[in-house]
């Protein structure tokens, strides 16, 4: 299955003699990530250009504890805005999926107040809160029900007390916030802002990260259907290191070096011996390490069971409207083996696609704890968030 970087688009309209307008820089978009908290800068014109990305990898030991990651990011952000060569003051960052409540619910027809209104209480009571302590946004999908008197909502919620907690930590980094949007809107934004998301096709957008698995179906720049679910790369490190009795580190370590999985043939970097529990770990390698694919055969149906879940809901809602292709973003979908089990799971058209590869880059930007020989598909949602509104 062929990389698509999407770059081709935006020379096509360089080509063609679009103006390019100013090139200021773009508000620093801030991604707080499972594996890593990523930051990275464009600027603002039609074919946008590279100012500074960086990037700053989670302790191992906080992968599942949420609320003391958020604690080591933020503690880390002015450090790191600091170091990397981001320009000017004004600042997005993306609310934490694994922090916001994500819902399809169903409310009665009305204007916009009441429909808002009533998602808000709704998410609310599902959560057993009082509406007030919770910050919403939603899209309206469209009217649903024999008789065309409901409106399909997707409701996104977090606490309050989160987004002040993450507005506090931009304004400590000296910074001045401009906004801050849900993951499923902004990765969208990123394919809508460089002519990757077409019109005339509903397309399915997995968005494979670390510590979860976005799924959203859209139309264009029209979001659809969002959902996520506790189910990336950390849940299959997990299995693995359950199945092979080893600790999760060395899963990882096997998972991301094994040929079958990544798609690119890579040295080993355990030997067979320390993968089986061998008291000397360091032993040189002298053995290809197993293949981690058949290992992880449950662990694939158990993604694969939940996309289908997400095409079958769609479908249901918009049996005119079929899902006719699918793109693999994020961090994960890197690891080509993952994309092609997923690819037989969607049955539909699929590429995996790299936003950033149609941004301009010279080479010589600062990149901090960044690799920027190769695609860079963890970063395609902070790319979106830094085209989304500036709303606050």
């Amino acid at each position: 299955m062929a990389r698509a970087s999407l770059s081709s688009i935006l020379q096509m309209k360089h080509k063609e003699g679009v103006a390019a307008p100013t090139r200021q820089p773009r508000p620093i978009a801030i991604d707080f990530g499972t594996s890593a908290l990523k930051i990275l800068q464009v600027t603002g014109s039609e074919t946008p250009a590279l100012v500074a990305l960086a990037s700053l990898d989670t302790p191992e030991e906080l992968f599942d504890d949420a609320a003391s990651r958020i604690s080591f990011q933020t503690q880390q952000l002015p450090q790191l805005i600091r170091s990397a060569g981001f320009k000017g003051k004004r600042a997005v960052c993306l609310l934490p999926v694994s922090l916001t409540f994500c819902k399809h619910i169903q409310v009665p027809k009305g204007d916009a107040h009441a429909i808002e209104s009533g998602t808000k209480i709704a998410l609310a009571s599902q959560l057993g809160v009082d509406p007030s302590m919770l910050v919403l946004r939603h899209n309206v999908v469209g009217l649903v029900g024999a008789e065309q008197n409901k409106v399909e909502v997707i409701g996104m919620a977090a606490a309050r007390s989160t987004v002040d907690l993450l507005m506090r930590s931009m304004v400590a980094a000296k910074l001045e916030p401009v906004g801050m949007h849900p993951e499923f809107g902004a990765a969208l934004a990123g394919f809508n802002a460089i002519g990757a998301a077409p019109e005339d096709k509903t397309t399915l957008y997995l968005d494979l990260g670390f510590g979860t698995t976005k799924a959203f179906i859209a139309r264009g720049g029209r979001l659809m259907f969002a959902r996520s679910f506790d189910f990336g790369g950390r849940a299959l490190d997990k299995s693995l290191a359950a199945r092979w009795k080893v600790s999760e580190h060395r899963a990882h370590e096997a998972r991301r070096n094994d040929a079958d999985y990544t798609g690119v043939q890579r040295a080993p970097m355990m030997s067979l011996g320390s993968l089986n529990g061998a008291a000397n770990s360091t032993t040189t390698n002298t053995k290809k390490t197993p293949s981690v694919m058949p290992d992880l055969k449950e662990a694939f149906e158990i993604l694969s069971d939940e996309v289908g879940m997400c095409i079958r809901y769609h479908r249901n809602l918009f049996p005119n409207q079929p899902v006719e292709r699918a793109v693999f973003t994020g961090g994960e979908s890197a690891n080509l083996g993952l994309c092609r089990r997923l690819a037989s799971a969607v049955r539909v058209a699929v590429q995996t696609g790299d936003p950033m590869g149609a941004i301009q880059k010279s080479g010589k930007e600062p990149a901090q704890g960044v690799d920027m020989s190769g695609p860079l598909p963890g970063f395609a949602a902070a790319l979106g968030l830094s085209m989304c509104p500036t709303d606050l």
